[in-house]
């Protein structure tokens, strides 16, 4: 009682036990037998909970802006 417990949720991301190659870009951590898309649950990037990177939204955002930017272009 009255512990307080502090996690380091990245980690997560570097766990040999869910990733093969967790030092490494390795689009396959993200796909199925069959190819299709699936997001594992150890994929934090932005934290989960309370503690969550306020930022988030922000990255999101920009991402879609940058992509929808890029195909404009081409």
């Amino acid at each position: 009682q009255g512990t307080t417990i502090i996690t380091n949720l990245s980690s997560v991301l570097k766990d040999e036990t869910v990733w093969k190659k967790p030092n490494e870009f390795y689009p396959e951590h993200f796909l199925d037998a069959k190819g299709q898309f699936v997001k594992p649950e150890a994929f934090l990037p932005f934290s989960a909970g309370r503690r969550a990177c306020p930022g988030e939204q922000l990255a999101r955002m920009e991402l879609f802006l940058f992509f929808t930017t890029l195909l404009q272009k081409f």
